[in-house]
């Protein structure tokens, strides 16, 4: 891999890019505004681990410049798309019920996927781990039954797991 690290680079930046492409939430070009395939292939770019679709290479220099503004108008078309049909009542970090008494959900979005979860200390941990929360999403979205985390539903529970802290809410 030291020998070649650009040739090991793009087949990681390849395996993203098809792990994320089922969930991209735009068909136009994040910068341009044009339609992606209306300028022949659209250029999938990987920043930061999460796939943008562009409809041109002259699109990349403006999307560097201002990456943090485009990926959280991305985020909004992920909650956009994503939000009516999320499949999940609970937070699947701490295993509490979504609207409860944690208050309104707070939608985050790794890998162009939408996770709701009930707290701030719960996407902490949501950051730390994601292959597991995405393993059991994906679980519930193929129709399995998933079953809640360890302390789901209580407050005590969840603290004592160190999820839920003091501040957290």
């Amino acid at each position: 891999m030291e020998a070649e690290p650009a040739k090991y680079l793009e087949k990681v930046d390849e395996s993203i890019a098809a792990l994320q492409r089922p969930f991209y939430p735009l068909e136009r070009c994040i910068v341009s505004g044009e339609k992606l395939g209306s300028m022949g292939k659209p250029l999938e770019l990987i920043h930061g681990n999460r796939l943008v679709r562009l409809c041109c290479a002259g699109c990349v220099k403006k999307f560097d410049a201002d990456a943090a503004s485009f990926l959280s108008k991305i985020d909004e078309a992920v909650v956009e798309a994503q939000g009516e049909s999320y499949p999940l009542d609970f937070c699947l970090v701490s295993g509490d019920k979504l609207g409860g008494d944690m208050g309104d959900p707070i939608d985050v979005t790794i890998g162009n996927r939408l996770y709701r979860v009930c707290c701030k200390g719960c996407i902490r941990s949501l950051h730390e781990t994601p292959l597991k929360y995405q393993v059991m999403l994906d679980d519930v979205l193929a129709g399995k039954q998933v079953k809640r985390p360890e302390g789901s539903g209580s407050k005590g529970q969840a603290k004592a797991y160190g999820v839920h802290k003091d501040g957290d809410h």
